[in-house]
């Protein structure tokens, strides 16, 4: 995961973790319940949310998400099943978020959560909607159907140090670079890359504009949030100038 992924997954996490707790999704009726009988009788109440109500809070929170399902090879044909010995099946599912992408099976179950031999285009329909609320778990929507724990509200937390550390003033740059000293800025006055000749600094001005384009995302991103710890900005910083050290190679 690059150091941008890092940050906008960590900015990801704690929205859903934090803005859709149980309490919250339960005052707005946002989670179900269904009764699965268990072997001596009893009655298994399992809490879910409906595919649809994770659509519509993807959309609300990330209106440019995206969601694929996995084709796969069977006799020659590209289905969106597996199928396996016995005629039972999965489906793979993959949502991506500003970048991020996270990825995730789910087997074709009855309500009782036991396979069924070969099951028909509704059954492989409920499962992949079933596999898409489920995949949104691994950006943190819904994690607690999955357990008590919940620590996992503070898994990007700062450390005590890191958040002693006061972010340093950024002194901004606006001098041209002279005929004997070409540099490189990002939009925060940083310098990124120094050249000594004109042509030199040209090209990789041209040639690396997706890494620049990037490199000021991630310096917006970063500069603009005083709560992320030192740790990450200095991976940033760190990663940012191996770019360019192998582009001048």
């Amino acid at each position: 995961m690059s150091v941008f992924e890092e940050i906008i997954f960590r900015d990801i996490w704690k929205n859903l973790t934090t803005n859709y707790t149980r309490e919250i999704l339960l005052k707005q009726n946002l989670i179900k319940t269904i009764d699965i009988p268990q072997k001596r009788g009893e009655i298994f109440k399992q809490e879910y949310i409906s595919w649809n109500n994770v659509w519509a809070i993807l959309m609300k929170e990330y209106p440019d998400f995206q969601v694929e399902y996995e084709m796969f090879e069977n006799n020659g044909k590209k289905l969106d099943v597996m199928y396996y010995s016995g005629m039972t099946a999965s489906v793979t599912c993959t949502i991506t978020i500003k970048g991020v992408s996270r990825s995730m099976s789910q087997g074709v179950y009855d309500y009782k959560h036991r396979a069924i031999p070969e099951p028909t285009s509704r059954d492989i329909s409920d499962a992949k909607q079933r596999c898409f609320a489920k995949t949104a778990v691994l950006f943190g929507l819904g994690i607690f159907l999955y357990g008590t724990d919940e620590n996992f509200l503070d898994a990007f937390e700062d450390d005590e140090e890191t958040k002693k550390v006061i972010k340093p003033k950024i002194q901004r740059d606006t001098k041209i670079p002279s005929d004997t000293n070409f540099k490189i800025f990002d939009d925060q006055g940083l310098e990124t890359a120094s050249f000594s000749d004109a042509q030199s600094w040209l090209k990789a001005v041209t040639a690396n504009q997706h890494n620049l384009q990037e490199s000021r995302k991630v310096a917006d991103y970063v500069n603009n949030h005083p709560d992320l710890s030192e740790k990450i900005k200095q991976k940033y910083h760190s990663e940012l100038n191996q770019k360019f050290s192998e582009f001048v190679k």
